[in-house]
Formats: C-alpha cells, sequence, structure tokens
C-alpha cells in the first residue's frame, strides 16, 4: 500500500482504522526485514562459502534495454572473513584489515576492517541495509514467494526523497541463497550525442533523463573452499615495524594507509 493511499485514507476513516493500516505496513516491513536476515546470515554463517558475480549495468528505455557494462567477480567467504573480485579490483577482508588491491592504478588500500559478518561484503549490502532502516518509509514494499526456488522482495518508490525507483530482490527461500538483486534509478545526464543518450533526443549537448539499472546475479554456489590460506594478509603485503610494505608478488604496488588518517 502507498503513502498516498494512507493519506487518503487518513482523511475519510477513525483513527483506529487509520492505526490498524499502519500496523499492516509495519507488519510487512518487519517480514521483510527478518527475511533479508535470514539470507545474511546463511552467508555468514556457512563456512567455506564460494560464488560468482555479475553485474549489467544499462539505460532502460522505452522500446529496449541497452546494456553498457558488464563486470565478473568471483566471492569466498569463511564466516568473518571474505576475498572477491569486482573487474580489476581485489578485495580481502579478515580480523586484521580491510583490502582492496586496484590493479590498473597498482595500489593497495589498507583500512581497518568494520564488522566481523563476512556478509557485510555482499554487492550493495548498505545500500539495502540503509533502505530498510532509514528510508523504509519512502517506498511501498510487498514479498511474494513465487515458486520452491524463487522468493521476490520489491522496493517501489514513493517520493522523491527515495534514491532508487525500484529495488527487487530474487532470492532462493528454501536455501536462502540470493539469485539476483535489480536496483532501477533516474538521472539527469549530459548527452554529447544521441547515440549516447539511449533516448531519442534532435539536438546535441542536450540534457536528457535517463533511467538506469544495475542488476546483480549471483550463480555456481559452491561449498568447496577449503583453502584458508586465502585470507591471509601477507598475500598482499606484510609488517615491517609498524609500517606496512608490499609483498614481492605486488611490490610495485603502492600502500595507502588509511588507518593513519583516522
Amino acid at each position: 500500500m502507498s503513502k498516498n493511499s494512507i493519506r487518503l485514507i487518513c482523511s475519510i476513516f477513525l483513527f483506529l482504522g487509520v492505526q490498524s493500516i499502519y500496523a499492516q505496513e509495519n507488519e510487512m516491513l518487519t517480514l521483510i526485514r527478518n527475511k533479508m536476515k535470514s539470507v545474511y546470515d546463511k552467508y555468514s554463517n556457512l563456512p567455506n562459502l564460494s560464488f560468482d558475480v555479475t553485474y549489467n549495468y544499462g539505460i532502460d528505455t522505452p522500446g529496449a534495454r541497452i546494456p553498457l557494462q558488464t563486470l565478473n567477480g568471483t566471492y569466498s567467504m569463511n564466516v568473518n572473513k571474505a576475498k572477491y573480485s569486482m573487474g580489476d579490483i581485489e578485495y580481502l577482508q579478515n580480523n586484521e584489515y580491510f583490502i582492496a588491491l586496484h590493479h590498473k592504478q597498482k595500489a593497495i588500500i589498507v583500512s581497518t576492517p568494520t564488522t566481523n559478518a563476512a556478509s557485510q561484503n555482499l554487492p550493495m549490502r548498505g545500500v539495502l541495509d540503509s533502505l530498510m532502516i532509514k528510508y523504509g518509509d519512502h517506498y511501498s514494499y510487498s514479498s511474494q514467494d513465487e515458486d520452491s526456488t524463487h522468493s521476490v522482495i520489491k522496493f517501489i518508490k514513493t517520493d522523491s526523497t527515495a534514491q532508487y525507483d525500484s529495488i527487487i530482490i530474487n532470492y532462493n527461500p528454501i536455501t536462502k541463497y540470493l539469485n539476483w538483486i535489480q536496483y532501477s534509478y533516474t538521472l539527469m545526464e549530459f548527452a554529447a550525442s544521441p547515440e549516447q543518450s539511449g533516448v531519442d533526443i534532435t539536438e546535441n549537448n542536450a540534457y536528457v533523463t535517463r533511467h538506469k539499472y544495475l542488476i546483480v546475479s549471483f550463480s555456481n554456489y559452491r561449498n568447496n573452499n577449503l583453502d584458508n590460506s586465502i585470507y591471509e594478509t601477507n598475500t598482499y603485503l606484510w609488517n615491517d615495524g609498524g609500517t606496512l610494505k608490499p609483498s614481492d608478488r605486488y611490490n610495485y604496488y603502492k600502500i595507502f594507509d588509511t588507518r593513519i588518517l583516522r
């Protein structure tokens, strides 16, 4: 039920009726939060888990969906440790550090791990948490089990405060594994040419409204990651009397220790 519907009903029904409507919405949001918690707990508690991730980014137009970029990545998790990649960037979280290895820039960015749960590093996890905790009042939401392998949670924008037009989460209700998450949003952007705009415009150098999407797909789940050495820090760097230095393998990389800045 949308917020506009609630406001309309407020002007018609008595207080007790309105109170019942709010209770129904709160119950649904609580249900969704509990479902997402069960998904996150699965990733946090299951040892030796690996899976593949694909990021598909593009533009939605009235006639077609135009893909712009695809990135592939791999995740490995073991309770509170995680190692994953997105394109040419590798990430590692263990008990000591959170490390981002940027191959193109030949840089290693080091920070303090902020969580003891590997599931916090799932793609776009912060967006989902923020939506359910802080911005839930700006979306309508629903939850439905489609079949034994697909359960769908939908958040649909109801006012201008909401950052995304919609977020759709598809997961397996039995295994609690994510299948895919789709983020849809609208931006005003500068279009250098009609071909770049993804929409029909008549003049170059015009600003256009673009309806964009990001789909994160999860696949090839496996519980065969038995080598805990992949989470060791010395693969990337070592501590020389309090100074972090790159390992021999990444000797030409520069380390940026952001812990010093805190």
